[in-house]
């Protein structure tokens, strides 16, 4: 987060303004540690192991993480988006 506001402080105000839109937006940040996986982590923060939760934050962070789901690194940072209404129990 530090990084995030350090980037918001240099580029302004409209970067301030996309900051808050992720904040209120529900989006969380998690640094990947040796032990993750992306079934850890969907358990973590939507409280399921199964695919279609992983997926989401798969999906969401592909660019950071590849075309290999099971090659999440410890420093990652992922941001874990909000659980589809559809899937929230």
């Amino acid at each position: 987060m530090k990084d995030l506001i350090g980037k918001v402080k240099k580029f302004g105000e409209e970067a301030t303004e996309i900051l808050k839109e992720v904040q209120e937006a529900g989006l969380k940040k998690h640094t990947v540690t040796k032990d993750d996986t992306l079934s850890s982590i969907a358990l973590k923060y939507y409280g399921h192991v199964t695919e279609k939760y992983w997926k989401i934050i798969y999906n969401f962070n592909k660019k950071v993480i590849g075309d290999d789901p099971n090659k999440i690194k410890p420093g990652m940072e992922l941001v874990i988006p909000v659980l589809p209404d559809e899937l929230k129990k």
